[in-house]
């Protein structure tokens, strides 16, 4: 990660179940914005990745290697496969960095259910 919180590369990846495709990934603050080709400026995409959960994933059935998954806030998944265990450990550690995970989704589901009550007694 470059001192200013960045980072770019290509990375495949399977947004929202579809199929795998190859893209330019950069990592700008708290979004993960995606494009085609380095050089065209224009975002496909982006995905608000404060409070996910990233993790590392190890599928022996798969093709990809050197995978991890982006859970964002709202459940909603995505895959990302990295060209090198390298490359994978600088994403994930980015990626952490950028998105500090709140409190596991049970938990703070429990808390609002908690505070609600609270509010009406």
């Amino acid at each position: 990660m470059s001192e200013d919180g960045r980072r770019e590369g290509l990375i495949w990846s399977k947004l929202d179940g579809g199929n795998w495709s190859k893209l330019w990934f950069s990592l700008r603050m708290n979004k993960l914005h995606y494009r085609l080709d380095p050089e065209i400026k224009t975002d496909l995409g982006s995905l608000e990745v404060f409070g996910s959960t990233i993790k590392k994933i190890i599928d022996p059935n798969s093709f990809r290697k050197n995978l991890f998954e982006i859970e964002l806030k709202d459940e909603e998944k995505h895959l990302f496969s990295c060209i090198s265990e390298e490359e994978l450990e600088l994403w994930v550690n980015s990626l952490n960095f950028s998105a500090p995970p709140f409190e596991h989704k049970k938990q703070r589901r429990s808390l609002d259910s908690a505070f609600s009550l609270q509010r009406i007694q």
